[in-house]
């Protein structure tokens, strides 16, 4: 393996550093997490909120190595020997090691392994709501609260749901899994490389169903651990509330604009932005049984329930919603999903033609083939 090879693993590696400081806990097994942290990296912001973090509830299952050599990433300490084995010098490096250990205990190099094999295999296929979707058409209700309603009814079908939030709980409505599971709910306050960091070490081994929420907008914060965590093939959802400019009197700085983009950029990710409270309660059951980066974006107003609670949804297909109608600018405003599409729908269906036709596209979920026969039907091309 050549140096660009074996730097580029070394940075997987670190940044995945302190990524399962809970996941140990959450599977309720003996073994430790050792995170290798070079000193040059020791200074980021990240690493500091996991070992906050890790103080904080007193994890006694993490072990960072800081790897001080006061070099960071400048020089190889020897010539031609970064990142390569150290051959016939490794028994002298082991035992100049072994000299400067302080611990009275009989600990080695080697690992020492757990008495027993604690960490049974666990199922997370086919997880499903525990009840339905229970509304009323017509009805308002906020796709935020409706994933916390989600969220408490797929960790009551299967236990190794988890949940996690950046202190927003209680506007994400992810404190309804809380009250619901209070001993699977991790509070991760406002850090929020850590806070993904954390879902992707609790998934890292296919024990559980690390959903992590926070609003859409601080997500951007942790780009770079989902970034990492896709090429890792991590396994977590997250859901990003008060989406768009709707979010109106909280401001601009909490206003989630760029993180479409965002998340489609990431390879293999999942894109979920549902207009109801029924389509946010099937996208998370959808979304806990998908194996890969999930993003469920949900709104803070409340908005009409404009589906059946028996509604069918699935991965990668968008639904028409109505039918070809005039007013296409009210059609792109409901496409760019504003505030009340009902509003949009009623628009289209009862204003006389004017100028050329449009559809109702919902976009549950990006799907290209439905967008291109949209606008084909549309254009009449």
């Amino acid at each position: 393996m050549d140096a660009s090879s074996y730097q580029e693993l070394r940075d997987i590696a670190n940044r995945l550093r302190i990524l399962s400081i809970r996941a140990t806990n959450a599977s309720n097994s003996g073994y430790r997490t050792y995170c290798i942290i070079g000193d040059g990296e020791s200074a980021e912001g990240s690493i500091w909120e996991a070992l906050s973090f890790a103080g904080h509830y007193k994890l006694d299952n993490l072990v960072a190595i800081f790897d001080i050599n006061r070099l960071g990433q400048r020089i190889e300490d020897s010539d031609n020997w970064h990142g390569k084995p150290l051959g016939d010098k490794a028994p002298a490096a082991i035992e100049a090691l072994e000299k400067q250990m302080v611990s009275k205990g009989p600990w080695k190099l080697s690992p020492q392994r757990p008495e027993k094999e604690d960490a049974p295999p666990v199922d997370i296929s086919n997880i499903r709501l525990s009840e339905p979707p229970n509304y009323k058409i017509g009805e308002k209700v906020a796709t935020r609260l409706a994933y916390g309603v989600a969220l408490a009814k797929l960790g009551a079908n299967n236990s190794r749901v988890i949940a996690m939030d950046g202190d927003t709980k209680n506007s994400t409505f992810s404190d309804k899994f809380k009250k619901a599971h209070p001993d699977r709910f991790i509070e991760c306050f406002i850090a929020e490389q850590n806070l993904v960091g954390v879902a992707i070490g609790c998934g890292c081994r296919g024990r559980t169903v690390p959903f992590a929420s926070t609003f859409a907008a601080f997500f951007t914060r942790a780009f770079d651990q989902l970034r990492m965590g896709a090429i890792s093939q991590a396994n977590i959802k997250c859901a990003g509330s008060h989406a768009g400019i709707s979010i109106g009197e909280d401001g601009p700085s909490q206003m989630a604009l760029e993180d479409l983009a965002m998340f489609r950029s990431i390879p293999n990710s999942v894109v979920f932005y549902p207009s109801d409270a029924v389509s946010c309660e099937r996208a998370c059951e959808l979304a806990a049984n998908y194996k890969g980066i999930v993003f469920i974006r949900t709104s803070r107003p409340n908005t009409a329930v404009i589906y059946p609670n028996d509604e069918k949804f699935e991965i990668g297909r968008s639904k028409y919603f109505s039918a070809l109608g005039g007013i296409g600018d009210a059609v792109r405003t409901a496409v760019a999903m504003e505030r009340d599409i009902v509003v949009k729908h009623l628009a289209v269906r009862n204003v006389p033609r004017s100028g050329p036709s449009a559809a109702l596209l919902n976009l549950f979920e990006i799907d290209a083939e439905h967008i291109v026969k949209a606008v084909h039907e549309v254009l009449k091309v």
